[in-house]
């Protein structure tokens, strides 16, 4: 498509057939709203385009071509069912969840082919049975945009890495691997043997926090947190959005339920997410061993050295609004 500009974005919108939900916004917004305009002149400064707030045709091309990345393992709508797989079997839930039979679920493959040779991702817990085997839940983010973005980018290629449930930002959970396998989530394979992991997707690189926030706080919904200063696996971005509420939600039926099903204990015996270092040192976690490690939900960031996952997101704080809400 050659260069075209437009007079304002309701005619870019028109012609182009782009809504607000392209710039990380809440559906159904004007395209004539200032926020909009905000929204459009930071997308164009992050393409290192002229920050006219109207989105032009070369503007367009680049979302759109963005979009389609996003959106290409997205063959049809999720649509969740109040079952979820432990042991091979599908065991009801008081939640809504997506597994891999449903529409527009995703399942981790089992193993995968590196350099010629076959690798495994996560295996079968061995242990006993799983109301004593899982004693941890280990919380973390994706750094995508997207379950399905998480999908092409992490558990769907050559790399070791899983874990079972993936929260995307509408609060839809993901069963991607059964309860009853040991993935490889943690870093460290007794934690992996005894854990569940569950990863919200929250991306770091994503614009428009500000936007997004003014949008929301206009519709009258809940504003998210914007988290600055932080240093992630060596790289550090700038502001970027929180968990959504609805992840946060998720987040707490799965505490309620895990306790309720396999005995993990709503408890974060090392939740201070600004020094994980501290809680490492304190706690003895480099040379921890399930025995010595008490049960219940902690930060990736508290296993991986110089790591900080944990999204700003407090365990002890979701865990209490758990046990009372």
């Amino acid at each position: 498509m050659d260069q075209v500009d437009f007079i304002d974005n309701a005619e870019s919108a028109d012609e182009l057939g782009w809504d607000s939900t392209w710039l990380d916004l809440p559906p159904g917004m004007d395209p004539l709203d200032e926020i909009v305009a905000d929204a459009v002149a930071a997308q164009q400064v992050w393409y290192g385009q002229p920050a006219t707030g109207v989105l032009d045709s070369v503007t367009w091309q680049r979302i759109e071509f963005m979009r389609t990345l996003d959106l290409q393992s997205d063959v049809q709508p999720s649509t969740p069912s109040d079952h979820i797989y432990v042991a091979g079997k599908l065991e009801p839930v008081p939640f809504e969840v997506v597994t891999w039979d449903d529409p527009g679920g995703m399942r981790i493959g089992r193993t995968y082919k590196k350099k010629g040779k076959t690798k495994t991702r996560y295996s079968a817990r061995k242990e006993g049975p799983l109301e004593e085997t899982v004693t941890h839940a280990v919380f973390h983010w994706t750094g995508t945009k997207t379950p399905q973005h998480t999908y092409r980018a992490a558990w769907n290629t050559r790399r070791s890495v899983s874990t079972h449930i993936e929260i995307g930002d509408d609060g839809t959970k993901f069963q991607l691997v059964d309860l009853a396998d040991a993935t490889y989530n943690a870093g460290k394979g007794w934690l992996n043997r005894c854990s569940i992991g569950v990863d919200i997707t929250l991306n770091p690189a994503r614009k428009n926090h500000e936007a997004v926030n003014d949008a929301l706080e206009r519709l009258g919904l809940q504003r998210r947190p914007v988290i600055t200063g932080k240093k992630v696996r060596g790289w550090r971005p700038g502001p970027f959005l929180g968990a959504t509420p609805e992840q946060l939600k998720s987040v707490r039926e799965l505490m309620r339920w895990f306790e309720q099903r396999f005995g993990i204990p709503m408890e974060a015996p090392g939740d201070d997410i600004a020094k994980p270092d501290v809680v490492r040192a304190v706690c003895g976690i480099g040379d921890a061993t399930p025995a010595k490690l008490p049960p219940g939900w902690w930060q990736h960031a508290h296993f991986k050295k110089g790591r900080w996952d944990a999204a700003c997101v407090s365990l002890p704080v979701q865990l209490e609004l758990a046990r009372t809400e």
